[in-house]
């Protein structure tokens, strides 16, 4: 920490020459200070003048009260002294942590680097070159410090006054470009912050948009399968109608025959050629076998009745489950009425009629 403190203290009293003669320096780093018999030089001092840009210029550019030529100077020691003391340099604009390092210097290295430093103001040269931690580590008795305080004195540097116009002129310049490009960052970062936010809000705008949208396609889905399930149902309804008319149209109509027991004949009888010459009749049925036949016919249509009279009544109900007309109801009642006679037909009350055939 002595040797720290004794070349922390020859870099600032280096600056207030400098600055002292009016000229300004703005290019500290660690590339620009050699120690010849442990006395600090300053090399570059022409960088300014030439309109090289600053070592740490991508640093304080960030910091809106970083910008005279003074606090540029006071900011670059900052991160030197840094550099000699933690044996790294400081790859950020501010330090957020100082460990293992002397309670002095921590607050010194604090007084310029810090977030709240920049952001207040950082000291002057005069006030570093006064900190406690000069006074106790870097006396004026110390070892080869006289020696640079002899040689300082011997040091002459002399500018005309013109010289001194022209680099006050060139100060302010580039003190205004340094303010002008501090908030055209600030402004950057700003619309940064806007964006995020905006892309924040953004996205959550899309996932409530995605929920609401699962949720409506959940419900879709919910309703297909009511539908499929309602569809399935139509469809048995629907086949239920088809057989029904299946079998309504392949009865034959009930005419009034000679004999009901050409339905029940074999079908090689029924089939006999109607183009043969001799024409041959059946034999009359008995009274026994008529009325036996008779009686499976009448049963036959009760059961063949109800059947349609059933698949009536589920085709119905499947097609307009809910909805009945007077028409319909007429209908059904007049074709009730008409298989009910049909059944209920009875042979034996015919009259008998001779013809002259």
């Amino acid at each position: 920490m002595k040797q720290v403190a004794i070349y922390g203290r020859q870099i600032l009293e280096a600056l207030i020459f400098i600055h002292s003669k009016g000229y300004p320096y703005g290019h500290l780093h660690a590339g620009n200070i050699v120690i010849v018999d442990d006395c600090v030089k300053l090399l570059d001092i022409e960088n300014y003048v030439l309109g090289v840009p600053a070592f740490y210029r991508p640093f304080f550019v960030q910091h809106s009260k970083i910008h005279s030529v003074e606090a540029i100077d006071v900011y670059s020691f900052g991160h030197v002294l840094f550099e000699m003391a933690m044996g790294y340099p400081l790859q950020e604009s501010v330090v957020r942590q100082i460990n293992e390092c002397p309670e002095s210097l921590k607050n010194l290295l604090e007084s310029i680097l810090s977030k709240e430093a920049v952001r207040a103001g950082l000291p002057s040269l005069q006030q570093l070159i006064s900190h406690h931690f000069f006074a106790q580590h870097a006396s004026s008795a110390a070892g080869g410090f006289s020696c640079c305080n002899e040689d300082s004195r011997r040091t002459h540097f002399k500018l005309s006054l013109n010289a001194k116009e022209f680099l006050k002129q060139a100060a302010l310049k580039a003190e205004l470009r340094l303010r002008e490009e501090q908030k055209s960052v600030k402004n950057q970062k700003r619309i940064v912050r806007v964006q995020e936010m905006m892309s924040s809000e953004e996205e959550k705008r899309k996932s409530k948009q995605r929920a609401k949208l699962e949720h409506k396609q959940s419900k879709l889905k919910q309703q297909g399968s009511l539908q499929a399930g309602n569809g399935r149902l139509s469809l048995s309804a629907a086949s239920g109608s088809a057989a029904l008319s299946t079998f309504v149209g392949g009865m034959a109509p009930f005419e009034r025959t000679d004999s009901v027991l050409s339905m029940h004949m074999p079908r090689e009888v029924n089939a006999a050629p109607s183009s043969s010459n001799t024409d041959i009749k059946s034999p009359p049925p008995t009274p026994f076998v008529q009325h036996n036949a008779l009686k499976q016919q009448q049963e036959q249509q009760h059961s063949a009745t109800k059947q349609i009279t059933f698949l009536a009544n589920v085709e119905r109900q499947a097609s307009t489950p809910n909805i009945s007309t007077d028409t319909e109801q007429s209908g059904d009642l007049t074709r009730s009425a008409l298989l009910e006679s049909i059944c209920k037909f009875n042979r034996g009350s015919l009259r008998k009629v001779r013809s002259n055939d």
